[in-house]
Protein backbone atom coordinates (compact mmCIF):
# COMPACT_ATOMS: atom_id res chain seq x y z
CA UNK A 1 0.00 0.00 0.00
CA UNK A 2 1.23 3.21 -0.84
CA UNK A 3 1.55 6.56 1.33
CA UNK A 4 -1.03 8.09 -1.96
CA UNK A 5 -3.64 5.36 -1.24
CA UNK A 6 -3.38 5.51 2.48
CA UNK A 7 -4.13 8.77 2.53
CA UNK A 8 -7.38 8.07 0.65
CA UNK A 9 -6.21 7.69 -2.81
CA UNK A 10 -5.31 10.13 -5.42
CA UNK A 11 -7.36 13.19 -4.74
CA UNK A 12 -6.89 15.12 -1.85
CA UNK A 13 -9.46 15.19 0.71
CA UNK A 14 -10.19 18.58 2.98
CA UNK A 15 -7.73 17.56 5.79
CA UNK A 16 -4.72 16.15 3.44
CA UNK A 17 -3.16 19.37 2.24
CA UNK A 18 -3.18 20.59 6.28
CA UNK A 19 -1.40 17.23 7.15
CA UNK A 20 1.20 18.54 4.12
CA UNK A 21 1.57 22.04 5.56
CA UNK A 22 1.88 21.05 9.45
CA UNK A 23 4.34 18.67 8.38
CA UNK A 24 6.14 21.33 6.37
CA UNK A 25 5.96 23.73 9.53
CA UNK A 26 7.47 21.36 11.53
CA UNK A 27 10.40 20.84 9.11
CA UNK A 28 10.77 24.34 8.86
CA UNK A 29 10.66 24.65 13.02
CA UNK A 30 13.57 22.52 12.97
CA UNK A 31 15.71 23.97 10.58
CA UNK A 32 14.87 27.56 12.23
CA UNK A 33 16.40 26.08 15.49
CA UNK A 34 19.55 25.81 14.46
CA UNK A 35 19.59 28.87 11.73
CA UNK A 36 18.26 31.95 13.75
CA UNK A 37 19.89 33.33 16.06
CA UNK A 38 19.31 34.05 19.86
CA UNK A 39 18.74 37.92 21.60
CA UNK A 40 21.86 39.94 20.49
CA UNK A 41 22.68 40.42 24.13
CA UNK A 42 23.53 36.48 24.96
CA UNK A 43 23.89 35.04 21.41
CA UNK A 44 27.60 33.66 21.11
CA UNK A 45 27.43 33.99 17.43
CA UNK A 46 28.00 37.78 17.91
CA UNK A 47 31.54 38.98 18.29
CA UNK A 48 31.04 42.16 20.85
CA UNK A 49 31.11 44.78 18.13
CA UNK A 50 28.69 43.05 16.20
CA UNK A 51 26.38 42.74 20.01
CA UNK A 52 26.51 46.40 19.84
CA UNK A 53 25.42 47.09 16.48
CA UNK A 54 22.15 44.82 16.84
CA UNK A 55 21.52 46.23 20.09
CA UNK A 56 22.02 49.74 18.78
CA UNK A 57 20.27 49.29 15.96
CA UNK A 58 16.61 47.65 17.89
CA UNK A 59 16.74 50.61 20.09
CA UNK A 60 17.07 52.84 16.86
CA UNK A 61 13.89 51.07 15.70
CA UNK A 62 12.38 51.35 19.28
CA UNK A 63 12.15 47.64 18.97
CA UNK A 64 11.45 45.82 22.78
CA UNK A 65 11.74 42.42 24.39
CA UNK A 66 10.77 41.78 28.06
CA UNK A 67 13.73 41.48 30.30
CA UNK A 68 13.92 40.77 33.95
CA UNK A 69 13.56 44.73 34.66
CA UNK A 70 10.07 45.22 32.60
CA UNK A 71 6.83 44.25 34.33
CA UNK A 72 5.26 41.20 33.00
CA UNK A 73 2.18 41.88 30.87
CA UNK A 74 -0.96 40.33 31.35
CA UNK A 75 -2.90 38.54 28.81
CA UNK A 76 -5.26 41.67 28.57
CA UNK A 77 -2.62 43.79 28.16
CA UNK A 78 -1.16 41.69 25.12
CA UNK A 79 -3.79 41.65 23.81
CA UNK A 80 -4.38 44.88 23.21
CA UNK A 81 -0.69 45.41 22.41
CA UNK A 82 -1.33 42.87 19.35
CA UNK A 83 -4.59 44.58 18.08
CA UNK A 84 -2.54 48.06 18.20
CA UNK A 85 -0.08 46.49 16.37
CA UNK A 86 -0.41 47.68 12.16
CA UNK A 87 1.77 44.80 10.88
CA UNK A 88 -0.95 42.29 12.80
CA UNK A 89 -3.55 43.97 10.36
CA UNK A 90 -1.48 44.09 7.27
CA UNK A 91 -0.81 40.43 7.52
CA UNK A 92 -4.37 39.43 8.42
CA UNK A 93 -5.69 41.03 5.15
CA UNK A 94 -3.04 39.90 3.25
CA UNK A 95 -3.82 36.41 4.68
CA UNK A 96 -7.54 36.92 3.73
CA UNK A 97 -6.95 37.97 -0.44
CA UNK A 98 -4.92 34.93 -0.56
CA UNK A 99 -7.05 32.78 1.29
CA UNK A 100 -10.06 34.02 -0.83
CA UNK A 101 -7.57 33.52 -4.38
CA UNK A 102 -7.03 29.64 -3.40
CA UNK A 103 -10.67 29.06 -2.22
CA UNK A 104 -12.36 31.05 -4.85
Amino acid sequence: MTMLNALGGPGLTLNQPQIVEGAATVGWAICAHFILLDFPANTKRFSERERELAISRLQADNVTARTEDTPRLTSLQALATALGNWRLWLLTVGYMVRLRVIVG
